[in-house]
């Protein structure tokens, strides 16, 4: 594996594991170190503009190297249907064979046309080793791809979520307070009730023991 195929794949394994901590559900004790690991990686990608800047430039990277495995793939499949085509046609010479090797060679021109040279002196070993190449590194390339747009999306959603959950919180702690507020003022107002009440009973025992002594 070349080296920046080699770092792709380091990079696919980076953004499996935030993926995997994005989706995955967690325990209450960690859900506060979520939060702040997901918000941290939003920034990462979108708070600044450099780090912003860089993590375009390595998705616009990795998407030339996914072209470029389909386009090596395509012309390794032509090498290898020009190689069957090649052994198909060494046969009896019979009319009918000839016909097929005839209708064979028109198609082996114009395959080879579409050819580069690098592959035309190849084995088939070495064709289908090749092939086997170009396939992993267009899945690595893809899922690497797949991933980085999944995580740029799916941080950004997480991150309105959590903007409204915060938004929520405040308005119950809001909510929650006024009515603290309200309750505190009606248990203010029964209380001023209640002392004027034994005030008034206070003011009216007061006025019979004085009605009292005054009749003594």
């Amino acid at each position: 594996m070349s080296l920046y195929f080699a770092f792709i794949y380091g990079l696919l394994v980076i953004e499996m594991g935030i993926f995997s901590i994005m989706i995955l559900p967690m325990p209450n004790f960690l859900m506060g170190s979520k939060k702040h690991f997901i918000r941290a990686v939003n920034f990462v990608i979108q708070g600044n503009d450099t780090l912003k800047m860089v993590s375009k430039c390595v998705i616009i990277f990795i998407t030339i190297f996914f072209l470029d495995c389909v386009n090596k793939l395509n012309k390794l499949q032509m090498a290898i249907q020009v190689f069957s085509t090649s052994k198909i046609s060494m046969g009896y010479n019979t009319p009918m064979n000839q016909n097929i090797n005839n209708n064979n060679n028109n198609n082996m021109a114009g395959l080879v046309d579409g050819m580069s040279n690098e592959y035309m002196n190849l084995s088939k070993n070495e064709l289908y080793k090749n092939k086997f190449y170009s396939q992993r590194n267009l899945y690595l390339t893809g899922f690497t791809l797949f991933l980085s747009l999944a995580i740029l999306r799916i941080s950004s959603i997480i991150m309105d979520l959590l903007n409204v959950k915060d938004n929520l919180n405040k308005h119950l702690m809001v909510k929650d307070s006024i009515i603290n507020k309200e309750n505190l003022q009606k248990t203010q107002l029964e209380n001023n009730e209640k002392v004027k009440s034994d005030i008034a009973e206070m003011d009216k025992l007061i006025k019979e023991l004085k009605e009292r002594g005054i009749s003594t």
